[in-house]
C-alpha cells in the first residue's frame, strides 16, 4: 500500500478553541454536513470523471493517453453513484476515532489491523473493498466543509495520477460507501497539529443479479509473502480476463458466451454469468499466464469466489 495522502495546511494564527456545549453542538452539525457534501461531490465525480479532472487543472488529453484504455471507457460513460451504508460509516467512524485517541495516522492500526479486519467487524461482508484517508493539518481554525473539500481535491487528484489512496473513490466494482470527518490534535513531522482526519470505507455486497445470473469475482495477485491467499497489496491491476463457454440454463446448448474486462484496482474482477461451464484465460502483454475450467451450478444464494496466483507478474506501484 503506498504511504497515506495527507495534505498539510498551516495558517499561521491562534488557534481558537472551541469548548462551549454549544460550539460542540454546531461542530457535529458542521462535519455530518461537511460529510454529506464529500458523498456529493465524489458521486459527482463518479458521474462525469473527465469534468472533474479538468476542474482539477489536469490536462485531460494526457490523461486519457495514461489511463488504461477500459478506464478511459468507463469515464467516459460515467460510474454508478455510491450508496450511503451505515455499516460502513461505523468502520470509518471507529478508525477516525482511534487514530485520534492514540495519535496515529494510518490504515493499519498498531495493532495491525487494517481495513480487511475493520469492515467484517462492522458487520459489513464485501466481495470487494477499499479505504481512502485523507487529513488536513491547520494553526488556525478552519471550517469542517473547507476541510473535507481540501482532503476531496487531494484523494480525486491522486486517484486520476494512478494513485491507490484515492483510487476507491473511481473503482467502478465498489456499490456502498460509509465515511466519518473528525477534528483533533496530532503528531505529526515533529510537532503538534490540530487536524481533520477523513476515513472513507467504501464496499459492494453480493447483490442479487436478474434473469438467474450468478456472480463470478476475485482478484489477479501475486502471492508477495506466499501465504497462499490474496492480501491487500497483492493485486494485479491491467490484466485481460476472457470468460467464454456454454450455458447450461435459459440459453440453447449451442449459443456460446464471451466476455472480455481488464482487471481493475487490487486486481479485482467481477462476471455476471447463467450457470453452466466455462473456460477463465488471463492475458498479460499478449501472452496467456493462467487459465481455469469453471462450472457454474444452477443455485444463486452465494457468488463464486476464484483469486487467481499469476506467478510472473509485474504489479503496479501501490
Amino acid at each position: 500500500m503506498s504511504q497515506v495522502f495527507f495534505l498539510i495546511t498551516l495558517i499561521f494564527s491562534l488557534v481558537m478553541p472551541l469548548c462551549s456545549s454549544q460550539a460542540e453542538e454546531q461542530s457535529v452539525l458542521q462535519q455530518e454536513s461537511a460529510e454529506a457534501l464529500f458523498l456529493q461531490w465524489v458521486n459527482e465525480a463518479r458521474a462525469n470523471p473527465w469534468a472533474e479532472a479538468e476542474r482539477l487543472g489536469l490536462n485531460v488529453t494526457e490523461l486519457r493517453n495514461e489511463v488504461d484504455g477500459s478506464v478511459a471507457s468507463q469515464w467516459d460513460e460515467g460510474l454508478s453513484p455510491l450508496e450511503w451504508n451505515e455499516q460502513l460509516a461505523l468502520a470509518a467512524a471507529c478508525h477516525v476515532q482511534d487514530m485520534l485517541d492514540r495519535g496515529y495516522y494510518s490504515h493499519i492500526s498498531p495493532e495491525g489491523l487494517g481495513p480487511e479486519q475493520r469492515i467484517p467487524s462492522a458487520f459489513y461482508d464485501p466481495l470487494f473493498y477499499g479505504e481512502s484517508l485523507g487529513g488536513v493539518a491547520f494553526i488556525k481554525v478552519i471550517p469542517a466543509e473547507k476541510a473535507a473539500h481540501f482532503i476531496y481535491d487531494g484523494l480525486l487528484r491522486d486517484a486520476f495520477c494512478q494513485g491507490s489512496e484515492g483510487a476507491p473513490l473511481l473503482d467502478p466494482l465498489l456499490r456502498d460507501i460509509g465515511l466519518c470527518l473528525d477534528g483533533g490534535v496530532l503528531f505529526f513531522e515533529d510537532s503538534w497539529y490540530n487536524v481533520y482526519i477523513l476515513t472513507c470505507d467504501l464496499g459492494r455486497i453480493h447483490e442479487p443479479v436478474s434473469d438467474g445470473q450468478e456472480v463470478l469475482y476475485g482478484h489477479l495477485f501475486k502471492d508477495l509473502n506466499s501465504n497462499g491467499r490474496y492480501d491487500l497489496g497483492e493485486g494485479i491491476q491491467g490484466s485481460l480476463l476472457t470468460i467464454s463457454g456454454l450455458p447450461t440454463v435459459g440459453f440453447s446448448p449451442m449459443l456460446r458466451v464471451e466476455d472480455q474486462i481488464a482487471s481493475g484496482r487490487e486486481g479485482s474482477y467481477l462476471f455476471e454469468l447463467m450457470p453452466g461451464d466455462y473456460s477463465l484465460t488471463v492475458e498479460q502483454n499478449g501472452e496467456t499466464v493462467s487459465e481455469v475450467d469453471v462450472r457454474l451450478v444452477d443455485v444463486s444464494t452465494f457468488a463464486v469466489r476464484l483469486d487467481l496466483v499469476i506467478a510472473d507478474a509485474d504489479i503496479l506501484a501501490q
